[in-house]
């Protein structure tokens, strides 16, 4: 289960009005943390059943402050390829281990790397994973975050 932030305003509360950028990543690989996830239903379309859908609020530290990206997981069998790169990319699951236990209790605060994109929707840019990567088999870093090319 995901914490809550319970840290809120009062009706006339002073406000940082500076604290609301939104970090746009550069295309490339990073270190990312999963600060939470939030269980939903998804209702399907042509291309996915109904179906049970987890949303990952990932965060990438950078040195313009930290970037947000929002992920989405469907719980279909035609997504299984997507659901165990997120999960070896944390370290729950290994690349050739034939079964996967989802085990959500473990996600929140999780680490990984991942290819970040950017994805332009109404006229916004948002950041995107593009790609998640094993944590045995991830591009080498340089220690800023910001992986080297594969060589």
């Amino acid at each position: 289960m995901t914490e809550q932030n319970t840290n809120v305003y009062d009706w006339d509360e002073e406000i940082d009005a500076n604290d609301n950028d939104f970090v746009i990543l550069k295309p490339g690989d990073y270190d990312f943390t999963v600060v939470s996830f939030e269980r939903q239903y998804y209702d399907g379309s042509e291309k996915l059943p109904p179906c049970k859908m987890v949303i990952l609020q990932i965060r990438v530290e950078t040195s313009d402050g930290p970037a947000t990206a929002f992920h989405r997981l469907y719980l279909a069998p035609s997504q299984n390829g997507l659901i165990t790169s997120f999960f070896g990319a944390i370290g729950l699951h290994k690349k050739g281990d034939e079964k996967l236990k989802m085990d959500w209790d473990h996600v929140a605060g999780a680490t990984g790397r991942a290819k970040f994109g950017v994805r332009q929707y109404n006229g916004n840019e948002y950041n995107e994973v593009k790609r998640f990567y094993y944590k045995d088999a991830a591009p080498a870093t340089s220690g800023s975050g910001v992986y080297d090319s594969w060589n």
